[in-house]
């Protein structure tokens, strides 16, 4: 369910910067469709920390409460015809919750997963697979880290918005950043070398390994991307087709990420034009890949698995998504 209304407020953001999905540029965020007045939805607040913000009779969002102290509800229960998004009714996994649903107000343990998407890990991430990460660990540049400890001299360790840190420059002005390689390096407000980029598509400007991802926004500064390990980035299988994906650049060369919105993972998939060239099949499920379009643009298209007549069928770790399609 976490995963589920963490879904709805991304894809609510989005529209909302966008001023795309009503039209109403009101400074209030909308709430999620489907949305109850006085309903609670989770929010991120500072240090990847979660708090609340309610859904109001006029239908926008309150500020987002990360004191700690708000009850109630943070979710809506499962009521039977769910599917991925929170915000739908339809397409999705039937018999998911039962009547009533589940109780999405007490969040499970942090040692405990039968909360969890399947697939998901509880922060929304994407699964170790057991294989361990192939990343660097050794304090060098780029190498992965937890805190400034992790790194060695003058390095600090990047913790900027969701996936996983890594260690870089000190530095005072960006002619501090200029003698390191393979991308375009300027110092960060916190005094730290990182690289910007243009957006989840941007494969061009960071480091080999690093993704472009949404570090921040909307706010008055906009959406903010900054290149990043993703969650999943040097693990066994990431990149490959119908892995788990948080940006353009975790997937092999020639592969689409879809789906994606921010913490929220999406796919890796063959771009198309028609069904012929979905040539990669999944390992697990009953359902054959098709070329369908892929947002707004008619030309935007990709190979996707329509589970609108099998919602049983997705391949292991995937379900039905609210759209028809699976997803992670």
């Amino acid at each position: 369910m976490r995963v589920r209304l963490e879904r709805a407020r991304w894809v609510a953001a989005l529209c909302l910067a966008a001023f795309a999905c009503s039209g109403d540029d009101d400074d209030a965020a909308g709430c999620p469709a489907g949305a109850d007045a006085g309903e609670e939805l989770a929010c991120e607040c500072e240090d990847d920390e979660r708090g609340v913000q309610r859904c109001g009779t006029d239908d926008t969002l309150s500020e987002c409460d990360c004191s700690g102290e708000s009850g109630g509800e943070s979710g809506r229960g499962s009521s039977g015809t769910g599917g991925r998004d929170a915000s739908s009714g339809s397409g999705g996994r039937s018999g998911e919750g039962g009547e009533g649903g589940s109780d999405a107000s007490v969040p499970p343990d942090e040692d405990d997963d039968a909360g969890s998407e399947p697939g998901m890990t509880q922060d929304g991430g994407v699964p170790d697979d057991g294989g361990g990460s192939t990343l660097p660990d050794d304090g060098d540049q780029l190498a992965v880290c937890e805190d400034d400890d992790d790194c060695e001299g003058d390095l600090a360790c990047y913790d900027e918005g969701p996936g996983q840190h890594f260690c870089t420059q000190a530095c005072e002005e960006p002619a501090d950043c200029m003698d390191l390689a393979g991308a375009e390096y300027t110092c960060s407000d916190d005094g730290l070398c990182e690289v910007v980029c243009e957006n989840l598509e941007d494969r061009d400007s960071c480091p080999d390994g690093l993704s472009c991802m949404l570090v921040s926004g909307p706010g008055p500064g906009g959406f903010q991307f900054r290149c990043k390990y993703s969650e999943n980035a040097g693990q066994s299988g990431s990149g490959e087709t119908w892995s788990a994906c948080l940006a353009a650049g975790d997937c092999d060369d020639g592969l689409e990420c879809v789906g994606a919105f921010g913490p929220i993972p999406g796919y890796c998939a063959q771009a198309c034009e028609e069904s012929a060239e979905c040539t990669a099949e999944p390992d697990s499920g009953d359902i054959e890949p098709t070329c369908e379009q892929i947002g707004p643009m008619p030309s935007a298209r990709a190979c996707a698995l329509d589970c609108s007549a099998d919602a049983e069928g997705c391949p292991d770790d995937m379900v039905c998504g609210f759209d028809s399609r699976c997803v992670y």
